[in-house]
């Protein structure tokens, strides 16, 4: 009997070990945002990294701040990552991941609060558009942390009776995330 609760402790100790191990840096996620409207189309490498997530009471407070202030409202949150596309580095104020169940994977939201480009606007430098002052990915991902998703580099947000967020997106082209995958 011992030998046997001996053994289970050394397994939950090892078990416990590899869980910290695999959370002790940030993770890298990979992946090509493609847009392609009826004249044009466009591929570029998107590197997303993530140092933390956001807790339950972290996201509510997250939320809170965007409703109150828009995206000046995330900014004033700590950095919990990166998104750079185009050479554009921009740090992300938002993750939460939420699993999809254990054969299912996982979805990513991260947030940034100041938007990245704006596609679109039918003009070459478009302009901001009031209340268009975030960005935001998604990424679905299977069991082994690789998927599609969708980014929209410029964007408002609301958050429905559920505490969804709810996206809308300055362009009028969507911007797929193809090949989507964590960085090993």
């Amino acid at each position: 009997m011992k030998r046997g609760i001996i053994t289970l402790a050394v397994i939950a100790t090892l078990a416990f070990a590899g869980f910290l191990s695999a959370q002790a840096g940030p993770e890298v996620f990979t992946a090509t945002a493609t847009a392609k409207d009826a004249t044009r189309s466009a591929a570029e490498p998107v590197k997303i990294v993530i140092n933390a997530y956001v807790t339950d009471m972290e996201r509510a407070a997250a939320i809170e701040a965007y409703k109150k202030e828009g995206g000046a409202g995330l900014e004033k949150l700590k950095d919990l990552g990166t998104i750079e596309v185009k050479g554009i580095v921009t740090p992300i104020k938002y993750a939460y991941s939420r699993s999809m169940g254990p054969w299912a994977g996982r979805i990513i939201s991260v947030v940034t609060g100041k938007p990245i480009l704006y596609i679109g606007g039918d003009a070459a430098g478009a302009k901001p558009k009031a209340g268009y002052d975030v960005a935001i990915a998604l990424l679905i991902l299977d069991t082994n942390e690789k998927g599609d998703g969708e980014i929209n580099p410029a964007a408002k947000l609301r958050v429905d009776d559920q505490g969804a967020l709810v996206i809308d997106d300055y362009g009028t082209v969507k911007v797929w995330l193809k090949a989507v995958a964590k960085a090993k």
